[in-house]
């Protein structure tokens, strides 16, 4: 039975080499639609990732500390379970990175240095969430010997909003994306079954089972979704060796993940099956009168 399903499936690609290249061009076109979206998707996450990196909250010290209890600050908040890094700046460093970022050199007109010595805090990314802002902010607030924390907190949760809600569209667009893909899958594997009603009616005529009919089409479905999604890849690939180095790195992130490889491969799968299923499913089971 399987034998006889797969050779009827490539039988009629051989003898019908138009349609499947049609449809696979229908299937290259809709599986490309999905995984730019896909990897639209993949983007926003590393753009996400590397934002998140970026992100510090600074810790002011007193004057007024020994070295001791400056190590004891730098402990207690590495210690913490929020915390990725810290980076800590003396006096005479801010002042350099002070001068080095405005131009200006206060040196010749104030005797002393007024910048206080501060430590820069790397927060781990799951931490980087509205509530969870604001207690990191309360338990860095409440170790010793820590004059001021500042954090830019409003613009952080502005921007982990605005990012969630472009992810959010993203997803929105892939599936009715994804439906119109489907649907033009669907089209052209009804145009195939429709050239071929000759034969399918001729087919019950002699007795043929239901899913012996319509099994090789969604074989063939499932032929077309797995070339068309392994174009699809190698499309991708070749990019990848076109793009410049500034892109490329981003690009060769997502592109080369499992999750994005995965992605397209399954989207060709299930566009593929689900297509061509649809598609069986309107032929019908009575037998017509045949014209020779």
């Amino acid at each position: 039975m399987i034998l006889f399903i797969l050779k009827e499936s490539f039988k009629s690609i051989t003898s019908a080499k138009l349609s499947f290249i049609l449809s696979l061009i229908a299937g290259i076109i809709s599986i490309f639609i999905v995984s730019v979206v896909v990897l639209l998707l993949g983007f926003s996450d590393s753009i996400e990732d590397r934002i998140k990196e970026k992100i510090t909250f600074t810790a002011f010290l007193p004057d007024s500390l020994t070295e001791e209890q400056v190590e004891q600050v730098k402990n207690d908040i590495s210690e913490s379970s929020f915390v990725k890094g810290i980076n800590y700046i003396d006096k005479q460093k801010a002042e350099e990175v002070f001068i080095k970022q405005t131009g200006e050199d206060f040196r010749g007109i104030l005797e002393y240095n007024p910048l206080p010595a501060s430590i820069e805090i790397k927060i781990k990314p799951e931490f980087l969430k509205d509530d969870a802002i604001l207690k990191v902010e309360k338990s860095l607030g409440r170790i010793e010997n820590i004059d001021e924390v500042v954090i830019q907190k409003d613009f952080i949760i502005t921007l982990l909003y605005w990012l969630r809600t472009i992810k959010f569209y993203l997803l929105v667009t892939g599936i009715l994306l994804f439906l119109i893909a489907l649907y033009l899958v669907f089209s052209m594997n009804k145009i195939i079954i429709h050239n071929k009603s000759r034969q399918i009616e001729t087919m019950k005529l002699v007795g043929a089972r239901d899913s012996t009919i319509r099994l090789p089409y969604i074989v063939n479905g499932l032929i077309i979704g797995v070339c068309a999604s392994l174009f699809c890849i190698l499309f991708y690939k070749v990019i990848i060796l076109l793009l410049n180095f500034q892109l490329k790195d981003l690009f060769i992130s997502t592109v080369d993940s499992i999750v994005f490889i995965t992605a397209i491969i399954v989207s060709g799968v299930l566009l593929g099956f689900f297509g061509s299923l649809l598609a069986v499913g309107k032929i019908s089971i009575k037998v017509k009168k045949i014209n020779f």
